[in-house]
């Protein structure tokens, strides 16, 4: 198998401008994602991909001076949150942004392309 550069792209939005959209439109939305899901694994481009659970449902942590805190949602300093995301393999960065101009949106989202490092290495990722 073919192992080529791997990218996350990641789906942000903010949660309380998508409950506003009319349900036509999130369900046009919705479809379009199960139709750009099955498109990236019919060529063989799709790694991993979710949608991910509400915001106020997310536990955050932070860390200073070597102490971690657990902070609970909701996060009312957070507007954007990760919605899904799609990790997929390709031959260049160039393939990579091409599958990210089709990935489906809301006008409210952003979308976050970002190359992966390989966890492989002895260092924890490949520099």
């Amino acid at each position: 198998m073919f192992v080529g550069m791997r990218f996350i792209i990641m789906v942000h939005h903010d949660e309380a401008k998508v409950a506003q959209l009319p349900a036509e439109e999130i369900q046009r939305v919705q479809r379009a994602h199960g139709a750009y899901s099955a498109e990236l694994r019919a060529t063989g481009t799709y790694v991993s991909g979710e949608r991910l659970r509400p915001g106020p449902e997310a536990s955050r942590y932070r860390q200073a001076q070597g102490k971690r805190w657990l902070i609970d949602g909701p996060h009312p300093e957070t507007r954007e949150v990760v919605g899904g995301y799609y990790v997929i393999e390709c031959n260049s960065e160039s393939e990579a942004r091409a599958w990210a101009d089709k990935c489906p949106m809301w006008d409210c989202d952003v979308l976050e392309l970002r190359p992966v490092w390989s966890m492989a290495s002895d260092r924890g990722c490949d520099r």
